[in-house]
């Protein structure tokens, strides 16, 4: 085999396995090391895996139920209203000085459903308090909100 056709050879087959290693270094710091980095310096506050949610709405108290995931200081679930069917919604958030601020989409019942919630953290009981917005049949409602942790 002429040397030239070698050479090519060993070039490509290097430059193939660089790009193989390249991505699986990629994926690994991506799907690995990077979130246990970041997850092992966050300073700020970790969140219950569960909470209650309680709210007033045209009067009526209403709950819901609460899962949530964190990585450091990114946070998301879904909340579901158990009470009427009203449906289940996913979120996103993020925290930032002590205050969780997110949007959510619904999922079930209501998949138009869409709002932000802001709330403030209360590191000693790791209650959450504050407000969430969502517009409803042309107008804009505002309504306080607040999360306590459940022992399930």
């Amino acid at each position: 085999m002429p040397a030239w056709l070698v050479s090519l050879f060993d070039k490509v087959a290097f430059s193939a396995a660089s790009a193989i290693l390249a991505f699986i270094a990629g994926r690994f710091w991506k799907g690995l090391l990077r979130p246990w980095i970041s997850d092992f310096w966050y300073p700020g506050p970790y969140l219950a895996n569960n909470y209650k949610g309680e709210f007033t709405l045209k009067e009526k108290q209403c709950s819901d139920l609460i899962e949530l995931r964190q990585k450091a200081s990114k946070v998301w679930g879904t909340m579901t209203f158990p009470d009427g069917g009203h449906g289940r919604y996913k979120f996103e958030a993020v925290i930032l000085d002590n205050v969780l601020r997110g949007t959510y989409d619904g999922v079930r019942h209501g998949p138009s459903a869409r709002g932000v919630f802001l709330l403030a953290i209360d590191p000693r009981r790791n209650d959450l308090e504050g407000w969430f917005v969502e517009p409803h049949q042309g107008e804009v409602i505002s309504v306080a909100y607040k999360w306590m942790p459940t022992r399930d």
